[in-house]
């Protein structure tokens, strides 16, 4: 009987998310604090975003409340973002643009609603604590999901 092997080298916790997928890799000084904000930009203004080579395409995480929301424009010091997740004050990481599908693990029951690599919409219906789901899933939206403490490993 043949088995499935999973040997991942990384995790990230999965932030449910009905506006951005989940994030590729982190960017190399991509966290700060939001010193502005209006329904569609994020300032910080202590960096740089093009100095620090952030490009339209990447994922914005607001890791104060743990909303995400894809990067459509840069200038100097303000994001354009694709939905209004910040206020100022709250903190953020940016990463790489959309990952070619991560499998998932579960760790709290519930259904998981997602995108598959190849864009197909699925609810995963009660999830057992502890399970993997060996689909190549590239966004988790937080409608649908009841699960928690989910993980996309690669």
């Amino acid at each position: 009987m043949a088995y499935q092997k999973l040997n991942a080298s990384k995790a990230w916790k999965v932030y449910p998310s009905d506006d951005a997928p989940i994030p590729q890799v982190m960017v190399q000084d991509g966290s700060g604090t939001a010193t502005a904000q209006t329904a569609t930009t994020v300032t910080d203004n202590t960096v740089d975003f093009l100095k620090l080579g952030v490009k339209r395409g990447m994922i914005l995480v607001n890791t104060t409340t743990n909303a995400s929301t894809i990067i459509t424009g840069i200038v100097g010091d303000t994001l354009t973002v694709n939905a209004n997740v910040f206020v100022v004050g709250n903190a953020y990481q940016i990463y790489g643009g959309q990952n070619n599908g991560a499998v998932l693990y579960v760790g709290t029951t519930g259904n998981i609603r997602v995108l598959t690599a190849a864009n197909d919409d699925v609810v995963f219906v009660g999830v057992p604590a502890g399970q993997f789901i060996p689909v190549n899933v590239i966004k988790v939206f937080a409608s649908g999901t009841t699960a928690d403490d989910i993980l996309a490993l690669w």
